[in-house]
């Protein structure tokens, strides 16, 4: 791809905003796809184990009194949050993939 965008006639310029990249984009979201699961889960593991405060704490403090219907509800939100996370990444990928080959600019 790279030599025959060279082969082209394709500036430096030319060759970083469509080959290099888009193939960067890929790379970057599969990695931001599955950091940001385990960023979530990580600051929630963090609040359960030495916070006064948070979802961690709210389940901690269920689990503690035995509550089983606030131990749930907490990991219902927790998915859920971490599923909209997911949907915005996708909807930004979505995006930066489509302005790296050129959906933005005019053809003509």
């Amino acid at each position: 791809m790279l030599d025959n965008g060279r082969m082209l006639g394709m500036s430096e310029r030319q060759l970083t905003r469509h080959v290099y990249w888009p193939s960067a984009l890929s790379w970057m979201f599969s990695s931001l796809h599955t950091s940001v699961g385990f960023a979530v889960v990580g600051a929630v593991v963090g609040e359960y184990l030495g916070s006064a405060a948070g979802l961690g704490y709210l389940i901690q403090q269920a689990e503690g009194v035995f509550d089983v219907a606030a131990v749930f509800a907490g990991m219902f939100v927790l998915s859920a949050f971490v599923i909209l996370i997911d949907i915005g990444g996708d909807a930004g990928r979505a995006a930066a993939i489509g302005m790296a080959a050129g959906g933005g600019e005019s053809r003509g």
